[in-house]
C-alpha cells in the first residue's frame, strides 16, 4: 500500500511539472506573437489637432489662377529691359471717344516712328491725364492748346484717317489703354522731335526713341 501510494504521489508531481512546462511555454509563444505584431504593426496613437491648428488648415489659401497672371505680369516688367513695351496689368476705364483720341495722337505725332515710339506717344498721353498741370480726359489732354501741334488744326481733330497707319494707331492706343506701357516711362510728360530746340525748364532727358526725345519733368507742382 504504501510503494503505491508513493508511486502515485511522485505521477500527479511530474503531471504537474509537465503542465506547468507546458503553460509556460503557451505564455512564452503569445509573447513572442504580440512582440512581433507589435513591430509589424505599431498602434497608431490618435492625432492631437487644437483648435486653431485645424482654423489653420481649413483657411490655408489657395492661389488662384487670375493671382498667378498678376505675379507674371509684376515679374515680367520688373525683369523687363529699359524702354522694352511690357503689360502692366493696369488697365484704364475708357470710352470711344478716348479711344479715338489716343489712335488721333498717336497716328498725327508718331505715325512714321517705330512702334516703340508710338507706345511712348500713347504713354505721354496717358500720364499727362493725371499730372495736375495737364489733368483731364484723354480728349481734354490732346486737344488742349498749343500742346500737340496737328491738333491746333482744328480741321483734323474729328477726321478719321484710313490705311494700314491708322490701323495700327487704333491698335498701339487700345494696348495702351489695357496696360501695355514702355519700361522707365512711368513719369514722362513731354516730348520733341530731335530737328527742333526749345527751351524748356525744370526739365530732365529720359531717353530718346526714334526721332523723339521724351523728357521728365524736375520741378513739383
Amino acid at each position: 500500500m504504501y510503494n503505491s501510494q508513493y508511486l502515485d504521489a511522485d505521477s500527479v508531481s511530474k503531471t504537474w511539472k509537465i503542465l506547468v512546462v507546458v503553460f509556460s511555454l503557451i505564455l512564452m509563444m503569445q509573447t513572442i506573437r504580440s512582440g512581433s505584431y507589435a513591430n509589424v504593426l505599431p498602434i497608431k496613437q490618435p492625432e492631437h489637432v487644437t483648435v486653431e491648428q485645424k482654423v489653420q488648415k481649413e483657411q490655408k489659401p489657395t492661389v488662384v489662377p487670375e493671382q498667378l497672371k498678376e505675379q507674371k505680369i509684376k515679374q515680367d516688367y520688373k525683369t523687363a529691359h529699359f524702354l522694352a513695351v511690357v503689360d502692366t496689368g493696369k488697365k484704364i476705364h475708357y470710352s470711344k471717344k478716348d479711344l479715338f483720341c489716343l489712335a488721333k495722337n498717336i497716328y498725327h505725332e508718331a505715325g512714321a516712328e517705330p512702334m516703340k515710339g508710338r507706345y511712348a506717344v500713347a504713354q505721354v498721353t496717358l500720364n499727362r491725364t493725371t499730372d495736375p498741370k495737364f489733368e483731364g480726359s484723354i480728349c481734354d489732354v490732346v486737344l488742349a492748346p498749343n500742346q500737340f501741334s496737328w491738333a491746333n488744326n482744328k480741321h483734323k481733330r474729328w477726321t478719321t484717317p484710313a490705311g494700314p497707319g491708322w490701323d495700327e494707331a487704333k491698335q498701339v492706343a487700345l494696348d495702351t489703354l489695357n496696360g501695355k506701357r514702355v519700361k522707365g516711362m512711368e513719369d514722362a510728360l513731354y516730348y520733341h522731335a530731335n530737328y527742333v530746340h526749345p527751351r524748356w525748364r525744370h526739365v530732365e532727358k529720359l531717353a530718346q526713341i526714334g526721332a523723339h526725345i521724351f523728357y521728365v519733368r524736375t520741378d513739383k507742382v
